[in-house]
């Protein structure tokens, strides 16, 4: 929520107040009148006072429709929207020339239509506020109608659905002001259609209080200099139902508010949760669009781009953080996934950016090639993967990224530009989604040939002694804390190899993570303490392989290679897969100069909170040996080698967001080390381009003004993390 403004500010603001004829409206009206504010009042009646009058009757669509566009001409930005106007007609139901409940539509839904009209009006305002009138009444929904409770039904419906929806406006515009406020019991005309003893108890079960009463109340928090509560009643922070919190039903609501008023507003979208792939991070956003070709594609990022909304491209939401999100377009690009074909002499392969990283290994194991680097997620979408920096490991890289020759980007104005120079590429090849949508893409491939596949295992101090002669001499590395030896390193080499890959049957690799009655065991096997006695039961820190295999994608993208048949061994893999892959929980990676690597290792030990040897929320890393590269201006192995670094902790712990922040704080400033942009982390643009050399921020700040001026493609993570 925006916070800054007093009293003084409401001079010579706009002010649109609906039902300002009478009652709290009125009242509100003349107190924001003599704070110096212009005001417009939306109402069924001409009102009496000097002020704007503009007709609106919230019983009728086309009058709201109306009545938005009469003061959208005006052109003037909307500084407070206050939304008063509201109807209680007791015992009856009554239906309006549109065909909804009286209650349910001028309580409701014409304000849903209001808002979505003025929208932008408000937002381009300095203060940039939405007041909603409520009613705790709104707290007696959950009672189904019946004789008894007639008096109150519809009405508390109609409050409940609009408490529901301005909440969940404040969660989708952070940068507006919304406030709910009950003024409790006001005697005023919305009283008229009850009976005199009906009435009259209420006032003898209620604090009676006057028009002037209310509105002062509801001025004094408008004029609030930090808002302290979406939700008030009567003048103090206050906490809705329950029910008016339920996600589930602020999407439901979403989705059948926009069907009522589909013809008004034929862009609106429904609102829905939308998460990453581990459900670490979720937010309200628009439904994700999915357009089937190009030409559909662009003509959503027109539509977007001329009423000034900001678009994200969504892969598979392989993120821990907010790089994927927008608060008001969001678009999959997952159906453009063909792969144009194979170019042999060059050595490269064509496809559409929304294929996935399977697809593209399944057709090159096919044809016997294979990408150098990739991730381990095949379930990504190439422009996903790209986009965030997604790497794999190599003793000349590591970054998918850097495999690209070529690109295809539709810009903000719905053209194509085909980008092929190294100037652009350099920028584009990690654009962090902010540059354009990539729709295709051209990557260098290599042929597949014999390779060995190693698994071996090292006491951790020779290990971190031996780090450098050993990513020096192996072509592929990767190694982790072993899970079954506190005092040794697992590691794993992949180097091209002589010998001849002698067997008739396909490579096997290491199935999907043990289910069923297998999982009875996972959960004693995330304790350091069974995982210590298993291993020197077992002495598994002494076991290891190596075995000769074609080189294939699959080595990065599957979960390892099997060397037998044995069934009982391919379940106990799948067993460790799932005790000790913990995707569900918090990521962060760093990239730490591989020369600095020891003093890291040192660091995270210092940091490690106190935890039970039975707990199963101990913090752990994997990492993955990457070479320099130069190709990619905000690839964190720009010019250096660097061992990345994969953090997990568990989000339910409390201490982990704190260690995250101390290993963060401490790698980044006494090692230089540079997050991975997919992953969790704090650092803003100001720290993360001390990281880089001087120019690489710069540069792509200018591609940013090359290829998307109006910033179409920015959204809050990008604003954060590079300023643009």
């Amino acid at each position: 929520m925006t916070t800054t403004h007093t009293e003084s500010t409401l001079r010579d603001r706009f002010v649109v107040l609906t039902g300002g004829s009478s009652g709290i409206g009125r009242a509100l009206a003349a107190q924001l009148a003599a704070r110096g504010a212009s005001v417009l009042v939306g109402s069924r009646r001409k009102i009496a006072d000097d002020l704007q009058h503009r007709t609106l009757d919230l019983a009728s669509l086309a009058s709201v429709s109306e009545f938005a566009a009469s003061i959208l001409a005006l052109g003037r930005p909307i500084d407070v929207l206050v939304l008063n106007a509201g109807v209680h007609v007791p015992w009856s139901r009554e239906t309006t020339p549109d065909g909804h409940e009286l209650h349910w539509q001028v309580n409701y839904l014409s304000n849903f239509l209001l808002t979505h009209l003025l929208l932008d009006a408000c937002r381009k305002s300095g203060l940039k506020q939405i007041v909603y009138v409520g009613s705790e009444a709104h707290r007696l929904a959950p009672i189904a109608a019946g004789p008894l409770s007639g008096f109150w039904h519809h009405y508390a419906v109609s409050k409940e659905a609009a408490t529901r929806f301005f909440l969940l406006l404040q969660e989708l515009h952070p940068d507006l002001r919304v406030q709910i406020i009950s003024p409790g019991y006001v005697a005023t005309e919305i009283h008229r259609h009850k009976s005199r003893i009906t009435a009259w108890l209420e006032r003898l079960s209620s604090r009676v209080r006057s028009p002037e009463d209310a509105a002062r109340e509801i001025l004094r928090v408008i004029e609030l200099p930090q808002a302290t509560s979406v939700y008030w009643d009567r003048g103090n922070p206050a906490t809705p139902s329950r029910r008016a919190r339920n996600v589930a039903g602020a999407e439901a609501l979403w989705q059948e508010s926009v069907a009522s008023v589909r013809h008004i507003l034929p862009d609106a979208v429904p609102c829905m949760r939308i998460a990453n792939f581990a459900r670490t991070w979720s937010a309200f956003g628009p439904e994700v669009s999915q357009p089937a070709n190009v030409a559909e594609l662009a003509a959503l990022v027109c539509r977007a781009a001329d009423a000034g909304r900001q678009v994200r491209i969504v892969g598979q939401r392989h993120s821990y953080n907010d790089s994927f999100y927008s608060r008001t377009a969001m678009i999959s690009i997952a159906r453009l996934n063909r792969i144009h074909g194979l170019d042999p002499d060059a050595g490269t392969l064509t496809c559409e950016a929304g294929i996935t990283i399977d697809e593209v290994c399944a057709y090159l194991d096919a044809r016997g090639y294979a990408l150098r680097f990739c991730g381990n997620h095949g379930q990504q979408t190439l422009a996903g993967a790209l986009a965030t920096g997604t790497h794999g490991y190599g003793r000349d890289g590591g970054l998918m990224s850097e495999l690209v020759t070529a690109m295809t980007v539709l810009g903000p104005d719905g053209r194509l530009f085909h980008a092929s120079a190294e100037d652009d590429l350099r920028a584009l090849r990690l654009g962090l989604g902010t540059l354009g949508v990539v729709v295709a893409v051209t990557l260098a491939v290599r042929r597949s040939s014999p390779c060995v596949y190693r698994l071996a295992s090292m006491p951790r101090h020779d290990f971190i002694a031996r780090l450098d002669e050993l990513a020096r001499s192996s072509e592929y590395l990767r190694f982790t804390q072993h899970p079954f030896a506190d005092a040794a390193m697992l590691y794993l080499t992949i180097d091209a190899t002589t010998e001849e890959y002698r067997s008739t049957e396909p490579v096997r690799y290491t199935g999907s993570p043990a289910g069923g009655v297998a999982w009875l065991a996972v959960p004693w096997l995330r304790m350091p303490a069974v995982r210590r006695v298993l291993g020197r039961a077992a002495s598994v820190s002494r076991r290891g392989f190596s075995v000769v295999v074609p080189f294939s994608t699959s080595l990065f993208i599957r979960d390892g290679v099997m060397t037998n048949k044995s069934q009982g061994e391919d379940l106990l893999r799948r067993i460790g897969l799932r005790a000790f892959n913990r995707n569900d929980w918090l990521n962060m990676e760093l990239a730490i100069p591989r020369d600095r690597f020891p003093e890291f290792a040192q660091l995270f030990q210092e940091n490690l909170p106190r935890m039970s040897a039975f707990s199963m929320s101990h913090p752990y890393y994997a990492c993955r040996v990457v070479g320099a590269a130069q190709n990619v201006l905000l690839g964190p192995n720009f010019g250096r080698d660097v061992v990345f670094v994969d953090i997990h902790v568990d989000p339910r712990a409390r201490s982990s967001d704190r260690f995250l922040r101390a290993v963060e704080a401490e790698a980044l400033g006494a090692l230089s080390a540079r997050p991975h942009w997919g992953k969790v982390f704090f650092a803003g643009h100001d720290t993360l381009r001390t990281l880089y050399p001087p120019t690489n921020f710069a540069e792509f700040a200018d591609a940013k003004r090359r290829f998307d001026p109006e910033s179409v493609f920015s959204n809050a993570y990008t604003r954060r993390v590079l300023g643009v």
